[in-house]
């Protein structure tokens, strides 16, 4: 997308937005004037916005939504007196969108709907912040208020197609609070409407929603887990939700506690730090989740969705549990995870590598780059330095496309062979065979051969 005209030395752009018919980026650009909107597409480039008359703007502008097709452009421009939300078209030109009574003049607007119909973003009264309406004719925008205690702050950060569903946050006495908004019920918490649906989520702070799909029914944000850990979360059946009708088909966060024990004979001083990881294994749960264990604590909460399935594990301090539980989760629940020595840290206890034979204070016994554990969890004999998995390959390209080079790795002992296609039919040698050392390898692919290349890393009989 590249830059408005500006100096060599100092450029830049951000995107902020796109069209619903992914045409049309919005977003802010250096210029030789300062800072300023800007509206792109293919067809078109760069097109400078421009800043609002004096007094109102002059500084600089920055796009932060665009309507649907890319005709309406919204966002905010700073000058002497303040700084104030615009609207924009390609026959008003930018048009200033005003600010609450009260207070220093601080508007800005956020997002606008998909058909243009509904602006939104925060302006500021006196005392604080708050999400507004705005109108398209510039007259005082419309707040939409705040909740009770706490400062006043609030805002407004998108808004789906049709206008009629806004999200964002507010404040209260526990500090900002995931919001949404609809013409007939207002400003409300999305955690109370959640509580009232049935899913309290206790010890949950639900902080920020920044974004609404166009059709109003999906809802993404962040919060703040009972462990204290920043989560980001999503919620469907938005509509179902703000209109009162049935949630029963929810899914939601279940606290799995996962406590440990030592197996027989094992003793560990200091306690031991821990990593706990659930694995996800289906839709139903679409991250991994890790929790670090503090030295001392025998258990661990995990926040898991209900539906999912997981595969729960844990290692640190060389220690590492001796099976993986496999989880399906629908209530809350505990599981028990029991932990042995792994002094190499190899992924293998120490126990398992007496039954295997391999050295437990050695991580690759057999010398051949892949770790103990890696190799009996694969398939491969870890005694053995020729039962291994063949070396992965990638190509590296610089930015200037003038220089390409392979990356690989060998492991130590093995005889390879490098082959290069331009079909994937026929092969030919690149180069010399050679005997791996346990070491990452580059090799320069020469300017003159062809673009499209293919490559592959053989081990020899």
């Amino acid at each position: 997308m590249g830059t408005l005209r500006s100096l060599p030395s100092f450029s830049s752009s951000n995107a902020h937005a796109i069209s619903s018919d992914g045409q049309w980026v919005v977003g802010s650009s250096t210029s030789y004037a300062g800072i300023r909107a800007f509206l792109w597409s293919r067809d078109t480039d760069m097109i400078n916005l421009g800043v609002l008359p004096l007094p109102l703007g002059g500084s600089a502008s920055v796009a932060y939504g665009v309507s649907g097709d890319g005709s309406i452009v919204v966002g905010s421009c700073s000058g002497e007196s303040g700084t104030y939300a615009f609207r924009w078209t390609d026959e008003s030109g930018m048009v200033s969108l005003g600010d609450l009574p009260g207070g220093d003049p601080l508007s800005t607007a956020t997002a606008i709907s998909a058909d243009g119909s509904t602006i939104v973003g925060f302006a500021s009264p006196s005392g604080g912040l708050t999400g507004v309406l705005f109108q398209e004719n510039g007259t005082d925008p419309t707040s939409v208020g705040d909740f009770t205690g706490g400062g006043t702050y609030s805002r407004l950060t998108d808004v789906c197609a049709d206008g009629n569903i806004a999200i964002g946050l507010g404040s209260d006495d526990d500090h900002y609070q995931a919001a949404v908004w609809d013409p007939e019920h207002g400003l409300r918490k999305i955690k109370d409407l959640l509580a009232e649906s049935g899913m309290p989520l206790e010890g949950w702070a639900i902080y920020e929603a920044t974004a609404i799909s166009d059709d109003g029914d999906t809802i993404v944000g962040n919060a703040r887990d009972p462990s204290s850990r920043f989560q980001p979360w999503m919620l469907t059946g938005v509509r179902k939700l703000i209109s009162g009708e049935d949630f029963s088909d929810i899914v939601a966060p279940v606290p799995v506690v996962v406590r440990f024990q030592l197996a027989p004979d094992l003793e560990v001083d200091p306690p031991p730090t821990l990593r706990i990881t659930a694995t996800p294994n289906g839709p139903m749960a679409p991250t991994e989740i890790e929790h670090a264990l503090s030295s001392g604590d025998s258990t661990a909460p995990l926040p898991l969705l209900s539906g999912g399935n997981y595969e729960i594990t844990a290692s640190g301090s060389g220690l590492i549990s001796v099976e993986s539980i496999s989880l399906h989760v629908e209530e809350e629940t505990t599981v028990t995870l029991v932990l042995d020595s792994d002094r190499d840290g190899d992924g293998l206890s120490d126990r398992d590598e007496a039954t295997w034979g391999t050295d437990p204070d050695l991580a690759d016994t057999d010398g051949d780059g892949f770790s103990d554990g890696f190799e009996v969890a694969h398939g491969f004999d870890p005694l053995d330095p020729e039962s291994t998995p063949e070396s992965r390959l990638s190509v590296i390209a610089s930015p200037s496309e003038s220089s390409r080079r392979l990356q690989f790795y060998a492991a130590a002992g093995i005889d390879y062979r490098l082959e290069v296609s331009t079909d994937l039919v026929t092969w030919e040698p690149w180069g010399e065979s050679f005997t791996g050392d346990g070491e990452a390898h580059l090799r320069e692919i020469p300017d003159e051969a062809p673009v499209t290349q293919f490559f592959r890393l053989l081990r020899e009989p």
